[in-house]
This record gives structure tokens, C-alpha cells and sequence, in this order.
């Protein structure tokens, strides 16, 4: 009989996972002996991940000496498409120590399956996956002598896994927002990306991903806290490995290689409005304002709108302190535009009416 679903995690008040668990289907991947072998492989799964399923996640998954940490507490996550179109999120660790002549640890993989409504649930965010995926392994342990049959995971949302200030300061004097907004340019130019980070930062990953438009961070493929690999395929890679190992593995391949220290994004260049206001709104605290323009707003556009987007949204923020010829002005200029898409229409509208509202509070009080 295979295992019982578990609910993991819980979920603030009024999320989305006020409407119940989210069903996934699950995998283990790792070292153990058993009656077909020995060696990594997939060990055990639910009944609805399909064969072709298990050849990716045999191929992409972190096998011995792959994490980057050599410690009990090393921790990798992955996040990657199937053949099937589902999406695949993993959390990495290590598992005691392997039982090959190999020595070392074993390294030890819990993947969630999810279903396109799954993943949109979770706002296509892997990190939040990940820290369910922690929940479970940290209370039951990990699974070294499955079964070979499980049955589906029961996922709960958990709670927003950081404020927008908690990466913005400098971490052993370095900004990490700097580097985010920097690196989610890079993926926005169809960039593949390796960061060299000194641990396993998810948060640094969550707000890449959040300061992205929905439909180019659902299918993005990214990996931290794992050795680089090239037959990964990974468009992002957040590493902690020696660089000059890591500059031998990438030689001849068309990667960026980004430091936590290194220069941000430069004026001018493409996406800088972009970066431009994400970056202000997430040191105002402003991550719902964000959440609201990457997930719902931008659906559907191409890249080449957001410098747009952003433009309008810098002038609706501005309106509060314009004087009311200057929100005429603004006004006038804004009445006259067709927005091409659903985006910047929506948001035109919303600096319009903003504008009157600001201009009936700044008229004066009339006398009786």
C-alpha cells in the first residue's frame, strides 16, 4: 500500500489555498540497494508520473557529489518542464552516507508534479513548492526504503516565504536586489545565466522570479544550491561551486556568468525602466504592487511593452506630488494615448482616474 497524501504546510487567510490542498504527484530519486540494484535512479513514484517523466527527472536530477554544499544541511532545488508539459520542482538533499564504495553522502531528491492549475496556484513560484516539499521532509524524514509505490502529495501554500525588505539590504556587502533585477534582465534578453553566490540563497531566486512577467518565469528552468551541469539545460543556475572549476565547464558556452558583487544593470540599456521600478517598488514594500503587475497585468504581452508599463506606472506614482497644472498636463497627454495592449490600457485608465481624484482633493474649499 502506497503512502497517504499529506497536507503540508499551512496557508494565510484568504489565499488561494483557502479552496484546499493542491494534488500532486511525487517522486524519489536517489542511491539505494534493492532488489533490481544498486545506483541512483528514480526509487519510487506516484502512479500517474509516466515513463517519460522519469527518463527527465532521472536526467535532471543532482546525483553523488552534485550538491554544492558538502555538509549534512546542503540544500538544492530545481525547477524544470516535462516532456508532458508539467512542471517538475525538487528539493535536494543529503540523505546520511552512501552505501557505494564511493563514500561521501547521498545525495537525496523529493520531487512535486504539478499540473498547469497547480503551478498557477502557486503563482509559478518554485520556491514556495520547495519550502512545502522542506515541511514534509523535515517531518517524516527522507523516504530510503520506499515502497516504489507513493500516492500524491497534498501541498498547501504556505505563507509569503519573505518581506520585499528582507533581500534588499547588503548581505555581507552586497545588494541582492541589484543582482536580481540584473539577472531577470539577463532572462527577459534570453539570457542563460550563472550566479555565483556563496550558499544556497532562494530568496535571491524568489525575487528574480516575481520580477518577472508570469508567462516567462512558468517555464523558466532553474536550479540552485546544484553543481553546474550543461546536460541539466538550466536557463538560470544560482551556485556556490569555485569559480575556476566552474570556468573550465563553461568554456565555449554561450552562458553570462553574474557575481553577487558584480555591476547591476546599466542605464540604457534594455529593460532598465523595468528593473527602474521594480527596484523602487520593492524597497517601498511594495511587493503586492509587484505580485499585481508580473502575474495578473502583463499576461499575454510581449517583453518589448514593460520599459512601457513601467513608464506609466512611474507617471501614476508621480501624480501625488504634481501640482494641478502639471496633472492637467498629464492629463492631456494621457488622454490622447491608444495603449496597444490590455496591459497599458488597464493601467492608463487607472493614472486617469487617479488624477481626477487628486485634482478634486486639491481643489479649494468653497464657501456656502
Amino acid at each position: 500500500m502506497g503512502r497517504p497524501a499529506t497536507v503540508i504546510g499551512g496557508a494565510p487567510a484568504g489565499s488561494a489555498a483557502a479552496d484546499g490542498p493542491i494534488l500532486c504527484d511525487q517522486a524519489i530519486f536517489t542511491s539505494t540497494h534493492s532488489g533490481v540494484g544498486e545506483g541512483y535512479r528514480v526509487v519510487a513514484a506516484s502512479p500517474g508520473i509516466r515513463a517519460i517523466e522519469k527518463v527527465e527527472i532521472t536526467r535532471r536530477s543532482p546525483s553523488h557529489g552534485s550538491l554544492c554544499g558538502q555538509d549534512g544541511d546542503a540544500v538544492g532545488l530545481e525547477a524544470y518542464t516535462l516532456p508532458t508539459r508539467r512542471r517538475c520542482v525538487a528539493y535536494c538533499c543529503h540523505a546520511g552516507c552512501e552505501q557505494t564504495a564511493r563514500g561521501g553522502l547521498r545525495v537525496y531528491t523529493h520531487v512535486a508534479v504539478l499540473d498547469r492549475a497547480a503551478w498557477g496556484r502557486f503563482l509559478a513560484n518554485p520556491v514556495a513548492v520547495h519550502a512545502a516539499l522542506a515541511q514534509h521532509i523535515r517531518a517524516t524524514g527522507p523516504v530510503l526504503r520506499p515502497a516504489g509505490r507513493l500516492e500524491k502529495i497534498a501541498l498547501a501554500l504556505t505563507p509569503a516565504t519573505a518581506s520585499p525588505s528582507s533581500t534588499n539590504g547588503p548581505v555581507g556587502g552586497v545588494h541582492w536586489l541589484d543582482c536580481a533585477l540584473a539577472v531577470a534582465s539577463d532572462l527577459l534578453s534570453r539570457r542563460q545565466v550563472i550566479v555565483l553566490a556563496p550558499a544556497t540563497p532562494l530568496r535571491l531566486l524568489e525575487k528574480v522570479l516575481l520580477s518577472l512577467p508570469l508567462e516567462v518565469r512558468e517555464n523558466l528552468d532553474v536550479s540552485v544550491g546544484v553543481k553546474f551541469s550543461a546536460s541539466r539545460k538550466m536557463r538560470l543556475v544560482v551556485t556556490a561551486e569555485p569559480e575556476t572549476e566552474l570556468q573550465r565547464r563553461i568554456a565555449g558556452l554561450d552562458v553570462l556568468l553574474r557575481r553577487l558583487d558584480g555591476p547591476a544593470g546599466q542605464p540604457g540599456t534594455a529593460f532598465a525602466a523595468w528593473e527602474r521600478l521594480l527596484r523602487r517598488w520593492w524597497r517601498e514594500g511594495r511587493s503586492q504592487d509587484v505580485t499585481r503587475l508580473t502575474t495578473e497585468l502583463c499576461r499575454g504581452i510581449s517583453c518589448d511593452a514593460l520599459d512601457r508599463i513601467a513608464a506609466i506606472c512611474e507617471d501614476t506614482d508621480a501624480v501625488d506630488g504634481l501640482a494641478p497644472e502639471e496633472i492637467r498636463s498629464l492629463t492631456a497627454r494621457y488622454s490622447t494615448v491608444y495603449p496597444p495592449t490590455k496591459a497599458e490600457q488597464t493601467l492608463v485608465q487607472e493614472l486617469l482616474q487617479k488624477a481626477t481624484d487628486r485634482l478634486a482633493d486639491l481643489q479649494p474649499p468653497t464657501d456656502n
